[in-house]
């Protein structure tokens, strides 16, 4: 009776050590514990996901600056790539294709802070990253843009030239032309 008692506890003991040692953070990125973070480049949505033993415990998606701005179609399905993931005691990420994606709409709304956005420069600046993240295969094309719309609505605010960032602010900033995916830049502001 001891002998079974005995064997039933190192059992659980073992038991309990293994699910630790996987949930510890040992197996980074992995779906024993983690949680990720993907960017509809349809809508500009983000869906977070959070992993334990490989169950899906969490999946939220919340509407951004972005999903709120744009004149996409909502309905249609969405199109998930991957932003980032996390594990414990693990403060970086794998770099994806979409790696700098939640900066970006971060910025968005941060320029916004800076300088209110218009109504139909909110909807220029929202499409416009959306075409971009769907123009390639990651969100390189797109940060040039959302720099230009960051450093202008900067310079607005400090040079206290304008209470509102306009349409005609944002349209000789990052001006695309989609056959040969140049982005045509001013000389001067």
């Amino acid at each position: 009776m001891k002998q079974n008692r005995r064997t039933w506890i190192a059992c659980v003991a073992i038991a309990v050590f293994t699910l630790l040692f996987h949930i510890s953070g040992f197996f980074v990125w992995s779906s024993w514990n983690c949680w990720n973070y993907d960017v509809d480049i349809r809508t500009g949505r983000i869906r977070y996901t959070r992993y334990l033993l490989h169950i899906k415990i969490v999946d939220r998606t919340e509407e951004t600056w972005v999903s709120r701005s744009t004149t996409s179609d909502k309905s249609q399905k969405p199109l998930w790539m991957r932003v980032s993931t996390f594990s414990p005691f693990t403060d970086h990420s794998p770099h994806y294709s979409y790696h700098g994606a939640r900066h970006q709409i971060r910025c968005l709304e941060q320029a916004q802070e800076f300088v209110p956005f218009e109504p139909a420069a909110r909807i220029k600046a929202a499409d416009t990253l959306l075409e971009l993240w769907q123009s390639g295969e990651t969100d390189e094309s797109a940060s040039e843009f959302v720099d230009v719309i960051s450093n202008r609505a900067s310079q607005l605010f400090f040079e206290s030239r304008s209470e509102v960032f306009t349409f005609d602010d944002l349209s000789p900033y990052g001006r695309r032309s989609l056959r040969d995916r140049s982005v045509v830049w001013p000389m001067s502001g």
